[in-house]
């Protein structure tokens, strides 16, 4: 059983999706670990990305959708894939997009060792968001 399960929501995410999990997995080597990709239906052939992921790193779990529903709903589906797990100490959530810098994920669980939740945000001093267009940046 692993601890700590990192949840990505996916949809057309074939492309970056192996480079966040590559990246994950260095910032993570030393902690066992599983990582939960709930994919919405992607067209681009997401899931099949993940199943052939699993298959090089073997701690990947993924859950697939028929019909894209949405990021709140697949992170509710990646909460309860983990805490189904059993001895689930943390949960994680991650962009696939790349969005979210895998290298943060040291401090968001050093700082869960003192808290019941950590949130990071990009819309905090200093906060960023790298490859947004305007529209996009608005909150």
């Amino acid at each position: 059983m692993s601890k700590l399960c990192v949840v990505v929501p996916t949809y057309n995410e074939a492309e970056s999706l192996p480079e966040l999990i590559k990246q994950v997995e260095d910032v993570l080597s030393d902690v066992s670990f599983k990582l939960i990709v709930v994919d919405d239906g992607s067209p681009d052939g997401t899931a099949k990305v993940a199943e052939q992921l699993n298959a090089v790193y073997g701690n990947i779990l993924v859950q697939s959708r028929s019909v894209k529903s949405g990021l709140g709903s697949a992170i509710q589906v990646g909460f309860r894939a983990a805490l189904g797990m059993g001895d689930v100490e943390s949960i994680l959530t991650l962009d696939a997009d790349l969005s979210h810098d895998p290298r943060e994920i040291p401090r968001l669980l050093d700082a869960g060792r003192t808290a019941d939740l950590v949130q990071g945000s990009r819309y905090v001093k200093n906060g960023r968001a790298i490859g947004w267009g305007f529209k996009r940046r608005l909150p």
